[in-house]
């Protein structure tokens, strides 16, 4: 069965965009096929294999449809994971900074949090506040305490750029990521390549619809938070 992903085209990393992945529906035989997600209509795809961001997931249904998120992607995420779960159960404190290229989207908090709970497990307290309706650009900040003793704050921008700041602060180890820092001096002309990601990773990542709605609806209540 063919497989049709739903991205931002510009987030792709170029190795992918050569291994046989097209940016419309015409399948030519190609195994892969990258729509934008910004145009996202499963009209016509019933008999596909269909990926898409969890951030979608309550505007769309079907069996065959699978859902990535999107942090998971990043191969300086991945590797921050890896990292950090090498510990054994981890405990330290983290912080995720995130500038957003959107407006305000609560289901990308979402998205994040499950991410995180694959990390460091249960939540034992969150806390989430947002900037005053109206106010642009929007803010959230989300501070969690975990079971296992992690502490981890994520702040929120939400505007017209795209920006990752990550700091691990463990017993053994510290690790350090900044977006921009690591950047080649001219990056890609669309997109930072370090904000990028391959298809592969989505195709081995994405789970079941409902098994992500699942895990969004242990947050749902929570991400409503409070102004400040």
């Amino acid at each position: 069965m063919k497989n049709v992903v739903f991205a931002k085209w510009n987030r792709i990393a170029a190795s992918s965009k050569t291994a046989g992945v097209v940016d419309s529906l015409s399948l030519d035989g190609k195994e892969i096929v990258v729509l934008d997600v910004d145009k996202l209509s499963l009209s016509g795809l019933e008999k596909y294999d269909v990926y898409v961001p969890a951030t979608v997931i309550d505007t769309i249904q079907g069996n065959n449809v699978k859902a990535y998120h999107e942090l998971l992607q990043y191969p300086f995420f991945q590797r921050t994971k890896e990292t950090i779960l090498e510990e054994g159960t981890p405990k330290g404190v983290f912080r995720l900074r995130r500038m957003v290229d959107s407006v305000k989207n609560n289901a990308v908090i979402l998205s994040d949090l499950c991410v995180l709970a694959s990390m460091f497990g249960e939540t034992e307290k969150v806390v989430i506040r947002h900037s005053r309706l109206g106010v642009v650009p929007a803010h959230v900040i989300v501070l969690i305490r975990y079971v296992c003793g992690t502490m981890a704050q994520i702040d929120y921008t939400f505007s017209d750029k795209e920006f990752v700041e990550l700091e691990w602060s463990g017993i053994r180890k510290i690790i350090e990521f900044h977006s921009e820092e690591v950047n080649p001096v001219k990056p890609s002309l669309y997109h930072p390549i370090t904000l990028q990601y391959d298809i592969k990773s989505i195709l081995e990542s994405s789970k079941r619809l409902d098994l992500v709605w699942e895990e969004f609806q242990r947050y749902r209540s929570l991400v409503g938070g409070d102004e400040s």
